[in-house]
Order: structure tokens, then sequence, then C-alpha cells
């Protein structure tokens, strides 16, 4: 689809659709009260889970939409970043 006219819009509808089915699995972090599960900027993504098991569960409906939509993730960009802050409010919905 790449270097097509349209291709930024269908982008930008399939990424829409991600990250509402992202937002409804109401997995993510509190930050400084705000709720955030996911950060997107062009074609980079950022997913925030509190938890292992958040992650796995996170994934799971990740792997389900982009296989819906026909994408694919890049495992060779891709990086996993663990930060343990014990202050930190984890907040279940």
């Amino acid at each position: 689809m790449e270097r097509r006219v349209l291709s930024p819009v269908w982008f930008s509808r399939y990424i829409r659709d991600l990250l509402s089915a992202l937002v409804d699995t109401l997995v993510g972090c509190n930050v400084g009260g705000t709720f955030y599960n996911a950060v997107a900027y062009a074609d980079d993504l950022v997913l925030l889970v509190p938890l292992w098991a958040a992650l796995q569960r996170f994934l799971n409906a990740f792997y389900v939409h982009i296989d819906e939509i026909d994408m694919a993730c890049d495992v060779k960009k891709t990086v996993f970043l663990w930060s343990f802050l014990p202050t930190v409010e984890i907040i279940y919905f």
C-alpha cells in the first residue's frame, strides 16, 4: 500500500481502529491521573501495560486485531523495556 495517494488515509483508518480495540481491553497505566495504554506517532506504536499478565492480554488483543486487518508487526524492530517503579500506582478497571 506504500506510495499510493490514499495510503496515509487508509493507514490512519487502520491505526484508529487498532487503537480503539486496544482501549477496549481496559489494560493500561495511570500516568499523572490519566489512563494510557498506547501512544502512536506515524507508524510507531508504544504499548504501555502495568504487569506481565496484562502484557500478554494486551498482545493477544493486538495480534487478533492486526491479523483481522492483514497488518504485520516487524519483530526485528520491536523493543521491550521493563521498568519497575515501586511508587507507581496501578489501577485496575
